[in-house]
């Protein structure tokens, strides 16, 4: 038994004690009764006397998993979901039956007659489907088939152990498409499984917590979702729940999806609290409260949620608002939690584990390590690593590497990855000035093509860049504002922040094609914080200042002012009110190392944001090197919260630049072409470096580390200079 295993069977052990003691009233017999359930669990006798320790803990504290019915239907649909989560094995003993009637009866039942109907009802929705609900195929049999009957026994000729072979059955054939990336089989043949056991349920859970996954089940996998979700069984109403949030098809999903997601956290599951948590943040349930996602997802994360133990393991990989980056940390802990057990089985580890190792080694600048987990990832179905693995490979001008990139980006295409059509329409809006009038044309099409299909795969922020294309009429898009909104509308149904800044620039600019009210420009704004482009920051705040956005007003004085104050001064704003206005305006302090192994300082004035940046080294877009050698300078000069970050031009392979010697050194891999120096706050926005000292600090520390830089202290003035000449 694995450690996820073990654990997962002592909290159920405590939260059966827990139930059973709603009364404050647990005999002798019942003790013993548990003793006999955690046996048959494989629990050893000092891991039980643990379990009552915790259970009496909770009752303590108040803090119980499960939400205690009250009404009739409440009861009903409780005992019929406790039933299942006593079928976790594929069946039900003697043991676990006492238990349902032991709660049945102290819910005021009949505990014979409430065991007796459980079983039949159960039975009869999971093993008595008329051919319209067929779901369950395994490539061979007839579609109007009865689910239980293909492959299997009639009916009636069908004992219970022919029915726990059939889930058997059927579980293994769910886990051969889960590896095979064949996901609306793989949900076909583990729905039924999956609501009676515990390892059919976790390969289900495959499904829904993968996102892009979501948007490839069909209508009828839809509907049969919403019919058992309204039947009360919590799997159902977990997975429907997070279709509703994710997919959106009209627009009361979100309401209905709390509604089923409220309900299947009640019911035990913690990934519908995860979810709760996003919905929280994305100030779904009306003013955002950053401190209740937070706490709601840390319990997620101790009741056993895949969802929110990813999220809090990017969180140490990158760092946020609370978090320190760290990615050493995240390996080690997972190293130790998987406890040498690196299995390829995703009936043992979620695959979403080995994702996270990749990352957390690529924030090292480990690529081999990198390389190896997303691949382990990828090969256990995990096609959403596709992308994550073609990174590592982008900026490598090598052939052999060059052909890895390609390849796999062909291949994560293929797969279904909507990150490498995404990869790949940039590889081509990057590139597009380049191309001649005829070339052009086509990679118009070809840009449009790769960004609807990764949309159609659930991409985030594909909408937003067809609406920006669109509406700004780049790439060889005909400007079309029509496009350009309802692009951006399927942007903000997928909480893109850049989807809603698109739209509430429309607004502003009266180029929105529909009728809409001025006040959907300040909820467009507003939505866009919370969503995480914080590009409308200064017009929120000032707004309010104003007069404006009143209705959210607690959010705004709790988070959006004093990020507003921690930005750097306006140093316009300043010399206008002393009256000493300096047209030059702002200017920001950043390093530069050459290729040939010179360094030096560039102070630029900033009039559009840090747009302008790719223009220091030649570039359309820059790509950011975030290592650990970065980070141990970061630490050593002092800095905290902020990072040293370096950029350089992503296409400086491709256009055979010389390769910078210190770049090299920094990042796994060939770093062609000038590198920039610059701070980067949490949330990965570059800023200017304090002082000329600071970055003098961070020149030398940097030589020191890597190779000797020579400072530049040639005479040319080029809009840099050497703050040391």
């Amino acid at each position: 038994m694995t450690n996820t295993d073990k654990n997962a069977k002592m909290a159920h052990v405590i939260n059966l004690y827990t139930l059973a003691n709603i009364d404050g009233n647990l005999s002798d017999d019942e003790i013993n009764l548990f003793s006999k359930i955690a046996i048959d669990f494989g629990l050893t006798k000092g891991e039980f006397q643990e379990c009552l320790n915790l259970g009496e803990k909770s009752l303590a504290e108040g803090k119980l998993l499960y939400e205690i019915p009250e009404t009739e239907d409440q009861k009903v649909t409780f005992l019929k979901n406790l039933t299942l989560m006593m079928m976790v094995d594929g069946k039900i003993d003697e043991n676990e039956k006492n238990y349902i009637k032991l709660v049945a009866e102290k819910f005021g039942y009949d505990g014979d007659k409430a065991l007796e109907i459980l079983m039949n009802s159960i039975y009869d929705d999971f093993r008595n489907f008329t051919g319209d609900d067929t779901v369950i195929t395994d490539g061979q049999s007839s579609e109007n088939d009865p689910p239980m009957k293909q492959g299997a026994q009639s009916e009636s000729e069908m004992t219970d152990e022919d029915f726990k072979v059939e889930i058997e059955r059927l579980t293994a054939l769910g886990k051969q498409a889960l590896m095979e990336h064949k996901i609306s089989e793989a949900f076909d043949n583990l729905f039924i499984p999956a609501h009676m056991d515990a390892m059919a349920q976790r390969l289900f859970l495959m499904i829904p917590n993968t996102f892009t996954r979501l948007y490839l089940l069909s209508d009828k996998q839809v509907d049969l979702l919403k019919r058992y979700a309204e039947k009360g069984y919590a799997l159902s109403q977990y997975t429907y729940g997070r279709y509703l949030y994710i997919v959106r098809p009209d627009e009361n999903s979100v309401k209905e999806a709390d509604e089923y997601l409220k309900a299947a956290e009640k019911a035990g599951l913690p990934d519908a609290l995860q979810t709760q948590s996003v919905i929280m943040l994305d100030g779904h349930y009306g003013l955002v409260d950053r401190e209740e996602a937070r706490r709601m997802s840390k319990e997620a994360a101790d009741k056993g949620s895949v969802l929110a133990a990813r999220a809090l393991g990017r969180s140490v990989i990158f760092g946020d608002d609370h978090t320190e980056s760290n990615p050493q940390k995240l390996v080690e802990f997972i190293k130790e939690w998987l406890d040498g057990n690196e299995s390829d089985d995703i009936s043992e580890v979620n695959p979403i584990y080995y994702e996270l190792l990749g990352d957390a080694y690529e924030k090292l600048g480990d690529r081999e390590n990198a390389d190896h987990y997303y691949m382990k990832a990828i090969n256990m179905g995990y096609n959403e690593a596709y992308g994550s693995y073609c990174m590592l490979y982008s900026n490598d001008s090598t052939e052999a590497t060059k052909l890895i990139y390609e390849n796999m980006l062909d291949l994560g295409c293929t797969q279904g990855d909507p990150a490498c059509y995404l990869y790949k329409a940039a590889f081509l809006m990057d590139n597009y000035d380049n191309y001649d009038k005829k070339k052009q044309k086509q990679v118009t099409a070809e840009i449009k093509e790769a960004l609807e299909a990764s949309s159609k795969l659930g991409s985030q922020i594909a909408p937003y860049f067809l609406g920006d294309a669109y509406y700004y009429g780049n790439y060889g898009f005909e400007e079309d504002n029509t496009k350009a909104w309802n692009w951006g509308i399927e942007g903000v149904k997928r909480d893109s922040g850049d989807a809603y800044k698109l739209l509430a620039y429309m607004i502003s600019n009266e180029d929105n094609p529909y009728e809409v009210s001025e006040e959907l420009l300040g909820y467009c704004a507003i939505m866009s914080l919370r969503c995480g482009c914080n590009d409308l920051l200064k017009l929120v705040v000032e707004s309010y200042h104003d007069g404006d956005l009143t209705d959210y007003a607690a959010e705004i004085e709790r988070y959006y002012i004093p990020e507003y104050e921690a930005l750097p001064p306006d140093e316009d704003e300043e010399d206008e009110e002393s009256g000493n206005s300096d047209d030059d305006g702002e200017y920001q302090l950043i390093g530069i190392v050459k290729t040939d192994g010179t360094a030096d300082i560039i102070e630029f004035n900033v009039e559009e944001g840090w747009n302008e940046l790719p223009e220091f080294v030649g570039a359309n877009r820059l790509d950011a090197i975030r290592t650990q050698p970065l980070y141990d300078i970061s630490n050593q000069i002092g800095y905290t919260s902020d990072h040293i970050t370096a950029w350089v031009d992503n296409m400086g392979l491709m256009k055979d630049l010389p390769m910078n010697p210190v770049g090299c050194k920094l990042y796994p891999g060939p770093i062609a072409g000038d590198m920039l120096l610059t701070l980067e706050d949490a949330k990965y926005h570059p800023m200017s470096f304090n002082s000329l000292n600071d970055l003098k600090q961070v020149i030398t520390a940097l030589g020191a580390k890597l190779d000797n830089i020579i400072l530049d202290d040639g005479p040319d003035d080029d809009g840099r200079y050497d703050a040391w000449s």
